[in-house]
């Protein structure tokens, strides 16, 4: 289709052009960021292991100390971020099954850790 869009000579076919452009670009986009994203997230005693499709970061539990959700996300549809001291973002994705009893745990392991959801 944008490959017709883009052969015609009339006015019509530039918007096509430009919408089905923007969803393919969004679409691409928005398929890297899931692979980044971590699905899965462990405490195996003093180490947190964030599972994503693309790779896995194994970080100090202690190393934690910031979990937020953005506050303009009332039904939590946005990525989670874990922040660490080094200012590093881990993201995961925003419902995890477990995540509060996850972050109970996390709490008991590294004391001066805060939660903003």
């Amino acid at each position: 289709m944008l490959a017709g869009a883009a052969a015609a000579d009339r006015a019509a076919s530039i918007p096509l052009l430009f919408i089905g452009g923007s969803w393919t670009a969004m679409g691409v986009v928005g398929r890297w960021q899931s692979r980044q994203r971590a699905s899965e997230i462990v405490l195996y005693g003093d180490s947190v292991v964030f599972r994503a499709p693309a790779r896995t970061i194994t970080v100090p539990a202690s190393e934690i100390v910031e979990v937020r959700a953005p506050w303009w996300d009332a039904n939590h549809m946005t990525a989670l971020q874990f922040r660490t001291r080094s200012g590093a973002i881990i993201k995961t994705a925003p419902r995890l099954q477990g995540i509060f009893d996850f972050l109970v745990e996390l709490r008991r392991a590294s004391p001066d850790l805060t939660v903003r959801l």
